[in-house]
């Protein structure tokens, strides 16, 4: 649903040709927006056609679900939070959800014992739960600082906001999780300072 009110006239216009199935409003959107969201996309997944393939499946995810679309902002902030989420979910399929060596790295013994790997394992399951727990804007914006390693400046760049938010957003987020964690850390890692 369209909240027309909140749009600029121009987006609510092609958004309703769109929920009409006009093809050709879906070619209008995918003229004026294609550029910007490869540029969004490469930038996150570093790879020209996983960038290209992600802004393809978000425009293919626009038509097929065109009848349910809810824009109550802008249709470039629309546009932009489906690339983005759509370049996350590539990332996600590129690696394992949970990786224990990544956490391991860092750990004198090169060859971790069975429950160092366990506890890794244990830990990982609890940072990705809490990462879930933040606020939307948050939580993606300390998945791409600290699993995309993008910088404040890219991801500011990137989601159009100052630096400045950026780096509160990444401080509330630390702070959410040393709270949410410091307990667990205490148990699983107790030789480790509880920060993250």
């Amino acid at each position: 649903m369209l909240a027309a009110m909140n749009i600029p006239a121009n987006d609510a216009i092609l958004l309703n040709r769109l929920r009409s199935g006009d093809e050709q409003a879906l070619d209008e959107l995918f003229v004026a927006w294609h550029g910007y969201l490869y540029k969004i996309a490469y930038a996150i997944l570093h790879d020209t056609d996983a960038a290209k393939d992600a802004v393809q499946d978000v425009f293919i995810r626009i038509w097929q679900k065109r009848a349910e679309i809810d824009i109550t902002s802008t249709l470039k902030g629309y546009l932009q939070r489906a690339a983005v989420n759509q370049c996350l979910m590539v990332l996600r399929r590129r690696k394992p959800a949970s990786d224990p060596d990544i956490i391991l790295v860092g750990m004198q013994d090169p060859a971790p014992s069975a429950s160092d790997r366990l506890q890794a394992e244990s830990l990982e399951t609890l940072v990705q739960a809490a990462v879930e727990q933040l606020p939307e804007q948050c939580r993606l914006i300390f998945r791409l600082s600290r699993f995309e390693e993008l910088s404040y400046n890219e991801i500011a760049d990137l989601l159009d906001l100052s630096p400045k938010t950026v780096e509160n957003q990444i401080g509330k987020a630390l702070k959410s999780l040393r709270r949410t964690l410091a307990p667990w850390l205490a148990i699983l890692l107790p030789v480790l300072p509880t920060t993250i």
